[in-house]
């Protein structure tokens, strides 16, 4: 425990560095500025900047199957302390609550519809029903319209049409990924992707590919780089030729690979120690 508590000082030493450095930078763009500081803007630059630099700073240890989760869990936050979202619909939809008691949703119904997906729109009603009318009564409203929402449920991309009845008009917002993650869950994914980019931007969903350069202007000389190798990638030669960039040579004595195997554990610490002490990698 005391080891990996040490891990999340030091991660979160990085993270408060990264955001004081923009908040100095926006500083010094204002001070540059005729006019002087523009204050609602410089909060909305940033809450945009604090949370570009928390994703990126959280992704880059991240799958590729969470990258998603994480940045619809910003956005999510960002809307609720802007005041823009309700915090019940969060709850809703990050809880996907099953009913307990749920009522026989009849032989048409279960055609096409699960019972996994009935009970959590019952959920949904009890959750959600006494606020907004328009999850009160669900299960009823699904039923009445019960052939237009099979022809909705079968659509190969539900996300992008117009859902049946009330819920008709309902627009990219919240509501609509709760009626997806209960009804089509296998295109959530899609919905949130686009939520996400309407509300945070593309490059909270579409991210570049990684730039070794990008990643050593976020380290200092108390912040190491690991990598996590797998078949087919191996990052030797992206450290190298920034090496080469930076005059971090082996011929200048500066620069050390060392293939960690049986018996270079001592190697490794000395030469750690040694290059610690004169700048090198």
């Amino acid at each position: 425990m005391n080891e990996i508590d040490t891990n999340i000082t030091t991660d979160l030493d990085e993270l408060e560095r990264q955001i004081s450095q923009r908040v100095q930078d926006i500083e010094e763009r204002d001070l540059q500025e005729a006019g002087g500081s523009n204050l609602p803007e410089r909060l909305i630059q940033l809450q945009s900047s604090v949370s570009r630099i928390v994703y990126n700073f959280v992704r880059a240890g991240l799958f590729e199957r969470d990258k998603l989760t994480v940045a619809t869990l910003i956005t999510l936050r960002v809307k609720v302390e802007n005041g823009t979202l309700d915090k019940i619909y969060v709850d809703a939809i990050t809880r996907g609550r099953i009913a307990d008691e749920v009522p026989s949703m009849g032989a048409d119904l279960s055609k096409w519809l699960s019972e996994a997906s009935w009970s959590r729109a019952k959920a949904l009603g009890e959750d959600l029903g006494s606020s907004d009318p328009l999850f009160e009564g669900i299960l009823e409203k699904i039923a009445g319209d019960a052939e237009d929402w099979e022809e909705w449920y079968n659509q190969s991309d539900p996300e992008m049409r117009p859902m049946p009845g009330e819920f008709k008009e309902l627009g990219k917002d919240i509501k609509r990924l709760l009626i997806l993650r209960v009804m089509r869950p296998d295109r959530l994914p899609v919905a949130l992707s686009e939520y996400v980019q309407d509300n945070l931007g593309e490059e909270f969903v579409v991210q570049p590919p990684f730039n070794m350069i990008a990643t050593y202007r976020d380290t200092t000389n108390k912040t190491p780089v690991l990598f996590v190798l797998y078949p087919g990638v191996d990052p030797t030669s992206w450290v190298e030729d920034l090496g080469r960039e930076k005059g971090v040579t082996a011929e200048r004595g500066l620069f050390a690979n060392i293939s960690m195997g049986q018996g270079q554990e001592s190697r490794a610490d000395e030469t750690i120690k040694k290059l610690g002490k004169v700048g090198g990698w």
